[in-house]
């Protein structure tokens, strides 16, 4: 039986302990990681290395993975990478930015940090078309930001 191959994520966040967290948990499922801490580095990897998915947080040093989103739309307007925004501060202006960008028929999911392995694991099994989007009802307090009383 042959290998599936593996799929190649792209991580973009300034927080190094946070990519390598991410990148364990990851590469512990049998995904290719490759990992970035500025839109510019972001965007050339997306160039050279065609990940499969995207994972980044929103708020970045002088930058938001908002920008890294449109600027990935003005150089692969053809190829809609799946994309799953991540952020400490979830509040109503993000989600809806990241909603609008799902409506505009491309794939995006908006996770709050720090979520469990098993749900950014069922979130991406989602992006990626392995899992069905219904899976995301059941026991996803993560991935959508509930208010404080």
């Amino acid at each position: 039986m042959m290998k599936k191959p593996e799929k190649t994520i792209l991580l973009l966040d300034d927080d190094k302990n946070l990519i390598r967290l991410l990148e364990l948990i990851l590469k512990t499922s049998h995904y290719h990681v490759i990992h970035a801490t500025t839109v510019g580095a972001a965007l050339k990897k997306v160039r050279l290395k065609n990940p499969d998915l995207i994972i980044s947080d929103i708020q970045l040093e002088g930058e938001s993975g908002f920008d890294f989103f449109w600027g990935l739309q003005k150089i692969c307007p053809k190829r809609m990478i799946p994309f799953i925004f991540i952020s400490a501060y979830p509040d109503q202006d993000k989600i809806q930015r990241a909603a609008v960008m799902e409506h505009g028929g491309n794939n995006v999911f908006f996770l709050v940090k720090l979520f469990s392995p098993e749900t950014i694991l069922k979130v991406i099994d989602v992006a990626l078309g392995t899992r069905p989007r219904e899976d995301l009802e059941q026991g996803m307090e993560d991935l959508i930001p509930h208010p404080v009383d």
